[in-house]
């Protein structure tokens, strides 16, 4: 559930259901820290529409860029399956009584004033990152390393300026592929928003970023290669 949504929905997506079913304790923390290293993806749309056609016009590339960063993502899920896995003892099994719903009003409500709480802290960030995408790219003079500390700080706005950087297509490709399965400070940002209130480390999710990221420039550099 919590991996589905969070592929389909993209960041912070597989984040905040993790963070959710563990305040429910519907899952124990070892295993919400299992889901957070692979959990959190960009989502088909976003790969397919704004980062292969909108921003590197590479509709080409839209199945083997899925699997890339799909194998890669599960490949990470494998690696942190044994560090945090979770023995049988250690599950509570006992039958958690469930609370009445509250009215389908009131319910209505909450799930707006959530979402709505949530939407303006996610917008935030993004304007907060993306400010300091054009402060790095006006005042810092870094030459061809700019478009990836771009995409490394906020990808909406790092992927364009990899997309119109000098470097040749297949290096743009191979660094753009690299920087959405990263996910960049601004998803870093937002993911810490959505777990730290429940007691869940950080630490899980950006060594299953790293990883997942390293992979995926490994498997792309090796399509560009073969094609």
């Amino acid at each position: 559930y919590v991996y589905l949504l969070g592929l389909l929905c993209g960041y912070p997506m597989g984040a905040k259901l993790t963070a959710d079913l563990y305040k429910e304790k519907r899952i124990p923390k070892s295993e919400a820290m299992y889901l957070l290293t692979f959990s959190n993806n960009p989502s088909p749309a976003f790969l397919s529409s704004y980062v292969l056609l909108q921003c590197l016009c590479m509709p080409q590339y839209t199945l083997a860029s899925f699997g890339i960063l799909y194998a890669s993502n599960y490949i990470t899920c494998l690696f942190f399956r044994r560090r945090y896995r979770t023995a049988p003892s250690q599950i509570d099994h006992k039958r958690k009584e469930i609370s009445p719903l509250p009215p389908a009003g009131k319910l209505l409500d909450i799930s707006i004033m959530n979402a709505f709480e949530t939407i303006t802290r996610l917008g935030g960030f993004i304007i907060l990152f993306s400010v300091l995408s054009a402060a790095l790219n006006q005042y810092l003079a870094l030459g061809n390393a700019t478009p990836f500390f771009l995409g490394i700080f906020e990808i909406s706005t790092g992927l364009p300026a990899i997309a119109a950087s000098p470097l040749s297509a297949q290096a743009r490709y191979i660094l753009s592929m690299g920087c959405t399965s990263l996910g960049g400070l601004c998803v870093l940002a937002q993911t810490n928003t959505v777990i730290r209130s429940f007691g869940l480390p950080l630490l899980p999710y950006v060594e299953g970023k790293l990883l997942n990221a390293s992979l995926a420039l490994l498997f792309s550099l090796l399509f560009i290669k073969c094609v």
